[in-house]
């Protein structure tokens, strides 16, 4: 963690010496998030649940076509898990997140490029909702502890955007969980899943 940190910190630092000048604007989206879902034996099937995103973009140029292009995000994802433990029929995981995405921008044209970074998200809320074979709803707060969800997650996010006229922007987002969302220690893996549409607008 120390050597992931020091390169970020590298990485802000020679970013801020080389850049040129510095744009800030702000983006909403809608997202379909679902996870990878492996218990002990089986891969578990989920289904889509909807979310939203708000996020403040940051832009520096680099040389040539390259930008670092920053984000702080609030957001909501999840996913619906059939049979996830003996007794229960479902489960549904609603998560509502801060994120902090380092972004590398590549322009192909002045009006399309893409993006890829890595994502650090940080869980402040959720709700976490049982439906038992019976047809029992139960729902309480998403228990985040060291023996049950955890509150922190890294992800890795790649988007394909065109600049459009006044500053305008459109993104398809995808991004995946590079480690497991459940600390238990029952063998299971959970990692989320999205894929989402923002509009923005960089702010001069």
């Amino acid at each position: 963690m120390a050597r992931i940190l020091s390169f970020i910190l590298l990485t802000l630092c020679v970013n801020a010496v080389q850049a040129q000048r510095f744009y800030k604007g702000l983006s909403l989206g809608v997202q379909a998030t679902k996870a990878q879902y492996f218990d002990s034996v089986t891969k578990k099937p989920t289904t889509f649940q909807q979310g939203a995103r708000i996020a403040f973009l940051g832009k520096i140029n680099l040389e040539g076509k390259l930008s670092f292009a920053p984000e702080i995000a609030i957001s909501s994802k999840g996913f619906k898990v059939a049979n996830p433990v003996i007794g229960k029929k479902e489960q549904t995981i609603t998560a509502y997140s801060v994120d902090v995405i380092l972004m590398q921008e590549y322009a192909f044209t002045k009006q399309f490029y893409a993006k890829i970074g890595p994502s650090f998200t940080g869980i402040i809320n959720g709700k976490q909702v049982d439906v038992s074979t019976s047809g029992t709803v139960t729902s309480k707060k998403l228990p985040m502890n060291f023996g049950e969800w955890s509150r922190f997650d890294a992800e890795i996010n790649v988007a394909l955007g065109i600049n459009l006229p006044k500053n305008f922007l459109v993104e398809l987002r995808a991004a995946k969980s590079l480690s497991n969302a459940w600390n238990g220690d029952d063998n299971k893996n959970v990692k989320h899943i999205i894929y989402g549409l923002s509009v923005g607008k960089y702010l001069r």
